[in-house]
């Protein structure tokens, strides 16, 4: 129980910055030099948001089922 908490308090801030760096490459990236990277990133970031919300959200998604089944 404590070593999945003690998991958990480092895993959702490393995913919390991937969806932030996502977040950015997505929205905020018109300040690139070179179009190219612009281009990327527009094609990349998207991908990158869903892959970065899967593991938090589903292991949410998990533990309220186990909350409930156990009531």
């Amino acid at each position: 129980m404590t070593k999945e908490i003690l998991l958990r308090l480092i895993i959702y801030p490393f995913y919390a910055l991937l969806f932030y760096g996502f977040w950015q490459m997505t929205f905020e990236s018109a300040n690139r030099a070179i179009d190219i990277y612009d281009t990327k990133a527009k094609l990349v970031g998207p991908i990158g948001l869903i892959f970065s919300l899967i593991y938090p959200v589903t292991d949410i998604l998990i533990g309220l089922k186990k909350l409930f089944k156990k009531k």
